[in-house]
C-alpha cells in the first residue's frame, strides 16, 4: 500500500505540471486543516491526502464543512486519477511547460509569467 507521502509527491508533480502552485500545509493555528493549499489562474482548492481505504478524521471532516461553508473547493485525494476523476484536471487540459522544463504560468493578459519578472 502507498505512504501518504508517495501520494502527496504524486499529485503535487501532477498539479505542478498543470500550473497549479501547491503549497504542502505543515502547520497551522488550525488543527485538522487539508494538506495542501493549491492556486491557479484566481481558484483556490484544498486537498486532504489520504492512503487508499482511509477516511479523513472527524476534526478533518469539519474543517472540510467550514472551509466549505466559505466557499472553498476541497478535495480528499487518494489517487492522482481522483484529480481528473473530480474535475481538477480536465481531460483537455495540457501541461504548462516551456522548451526548459519550467513551469509556466498564464497570466490573463495573454503574457506568459517568467520566473524573476514581473
Amino acid at each position: 500500500m502507498s505512504l501518504e507521502k508517495d501520494i502527496q509527491a504524486k499529485v503535487i508533480k501532477e498539479l505542478e505540471r498543470y500550473g497549479w502552485y501547491c503549497v504542502k500545509l505543515i502547520q497551522t493555528n488550525k488543527n485538522g486543516i487539508p494538506d495542501l493549499l493549491c492556486h491557479k489562474l484566481g481558484k483556490t482548492m484544498y486537498i486532504e491526502l489520504k492512503r487508499p481505504g482511509l477516511k479523513p478524521t472527524p476534526l478533518q471532516d469539519m474543517r472540510h464543512k467550514e472551509l466549505r461553508r466559505a466557499g472553498i473547493n476541497v478535495h480528499v485525494v487518494r489517487y492522482v486519477d481522483d484529480l481528473y476523476l473530480y474535475g481538477i484536471i480536465n481531460a483537455l487540459d495540457e501541461p504548462t511547460k516551456d522548451s526548459r522544463n519550467r513551469a509556466v504560468i498564464h497570466r490573463t493578459d495573454g503574457k506568459n509569467w517568467e520566473p524573476g519578472v514581473d
